[in-house]
């Protein structure tokens, strides 16, 4: 596969890009297209990244990659549960 990663609105070939306002972005460079293809009902890409290694891309989002655990620390998944649950304790200060 190239390594030109072309899904609309990247930066440049092979710069994947996901904007999440006007003003800013994730960018991140693919070393290789691994899979390119558009299921019946969205576009699928798997990624040879750097830092995160293989990354997944749905739509042109990216979804999840081999190395973002970084980004998803247990303290903010137990938070979600938690407040989920209906048991955990009010994590937020505001007053209601």
């Amino acid at each position: 596969m190239t390594s030109e990663a072309t899904a609309p609105g990247d930066l440049a070939p092979g710069v994947m890009t996901e904007y999440l306002t006007d003003d800013w972005g994730l960018f991140v460079r693919s070393r290789a297209t691994l899979a390119k293809f558009r299921s019946e009902f969205q576009d699928v890409e798997v990624h040879d990244s750097g830092p995160f290694g293989k990354l997944f891309r749905l739509d042109g989002h990216f979804m999840t990659s081999e190395r973002d655990e970084i980004l998803l620390s247990r303290e903010s998944r137990s938070h979600c549960g938690a407040r989920a649950s209906g048991t955990g304790a009010r994590t937020d200060r505001r007053r209601r």
